[in-house]
């Protein structure tokens, strides 16, 4: 059951198994992707992220209703090589019993701001279906 309010605060370690969590669900429900890598290829790949992640962390975000309790989590990834990164790939996962409750929207809005203070001008999500309704295309902000 959610609490409210739902609050969104960054991740630390600790939270490292859940964001894990929610992530490869994300990714589970890219078939696409899935198609095109393969899943032990994926898998590989989030291993030897959040292996590294402690001593280079991207930022993270973590949804959490009044009681503390993690909700939905979510990833920003550089997509570019500049300094300041200005472009970034979302990768956003929410609790089931959470869906359709406003989390992810709280974690894509606090991502938004988030990257627009880093002076980043776009965003990209892997399913930009879920996401469009919050500003969100391929290349650029929408306001």
């Amino acid at each position: 059951m959610l609490t409210k309010p739902i609050t969104v605060r960054e991740a630390t370690a600790a939270d490292i198994p859940f964001l894990r969590a929610m992530i490869w669900e994300a990714i589970l429900a890219s078939p696409i992707e899935i198609a095109l890598l393969g899943i032990e290829q994926f898998q590989q790949l989030e291993d030897q992220y959040w292996s590294r992640w402690v001593e280079h962390p991207d930022p993270a975000f973590i949804a959490q209703n009044a009681t503390r309790q993690p909700l939905g989590g979510l990833t920003l990834k550089p997509n570019d090589q500049h300094v300041p990164v200005q472009n970034w790939r979302i990768g956003i996962g929410v609790a089931a019993q959470a869906r359709g409750q406003g989390v992810g929207r709280h974690l894509i809005e606090h991502a938004i701001s988030f990257a627009r203070e880093q002076q980043a001008t776009a965003a990209r999500a892997g399913s930009l279906s879920r996401h469009r309704f919050c500003g969100i295309r391929r290349t650029q902000w929408v306001d």
